[in-house]
């Protein structure tokens, strides 16, 4: 009787660590959030004023080192709103309120925008992104935000373990019924036993010299987020050296049509 009476306090504290454990949770995701929600602002800010300066650059006849910097300064900001969005998602993952929302978007434009984007930070190590797009024209049903947030930590991901002068590949196949997407980058690759973790939350990688250590927050939430889609994604060794991350996800069977071609 005296077992069965301590195993029952057991589990009623158990229960009630476990409670305290995932409220305590809810509250530091809802904190981040708020958090990040309020650096966005200025962080906008900072991109806008950076871009207007960068367009006027010539009628300014603003130095070409002053260009760089605004470039640099462009970039660097684009980089933080990277990593703002990231918790962002995180967080509304951790609290169960990452929902997946289609509206048509056009492939074409989400692609060169996201591009767009990572640019300045492949200027940086002079690396040339190749943008493949191939398959059916006209727009798909699919959630913006999140196919933008699937391309952007992709393209990061790559530029950032890509050597000085590398090539990275963004290859998109659209069809009726699927989009598969693939990035090549020429790093040091992931090695067939880090395959496996390298899309879990805060996970290290150190593969090479030339593969720095990082926490692969953008890698797990590209999974989260193609998951959230009903699709899949995998990686794998490119030859002779790199990564491959392959995406497919389903789409919705009733296709909308490019105005441009009615």
């Amino acid at each position: 009787m005296k077992a069965e009476k301590y195993l029952r306090e057991s589990n009623q504290e158990l229960i009630l660590a476990r409670e305290i454990s995932e409220e305590a949770n809810r509250e530091k995701s809802w904190f981040i959030a708020n958090v990040s929600h309020d650096l966005r602002t200025p962080i906008s800010a900072m991109i806008s004023l950076a871009q207007i300066f960068n367009h006027h650059s010539k009628t300014l006849q603003l130095p070409d080192k002053f260009q760089r910097f605004l470039k640099q300064l462009n970039s660097s900001g684009e980089l933080l709103m990277l990593m703002l969005n990231n918790i962002l998602d995180h967080s509304a993952f951790e609290m169960d309120a990452a929902n997946n929302s289609p509206e048509p978007t056009d492939l074409e434009e989400s692609c060169a925008g996201v591009v767009n984007l990572v640019q300045a930070l492949a200027d940086e190590k002079d690396i040339s992104i190749q943008v493949e797009l191939r398959g059916s024209g006209g727009s798909l049903l699919i959630d913006r935000t999140r196919l933008a947030q699937i391309f952007l930590n992709l393209l990061h991901n790559a530029v950032k373990f890509s050597p000085k002068g590398g090539t990275i590949c963004f290859d998109l196949n659209h069809r009726s019924d699927l989009l598969e997407i693939e990035v090549r980058d020429q790093g040091p690759g992931i090695p067939p036993e880090a395959q496996q973790h390298v899309f879990e939350m805060f996970a290290k990688s150190d593969q090479g010299i030339a593969r720095q250590p990082a926490k692969g927050l953008g890698l797990a939430i590209v999974k989260r987020n193609v998951e959230l889609l009903n699709g899949s994604i995998s990686v794998e060794q490119a030859a002779p050296k790199g990564a491959i991350f392959k995406v497919s996800i389903p789409l919705r069977s009733e296709a909308i049509p490019n105005p441009e071609t009615d």
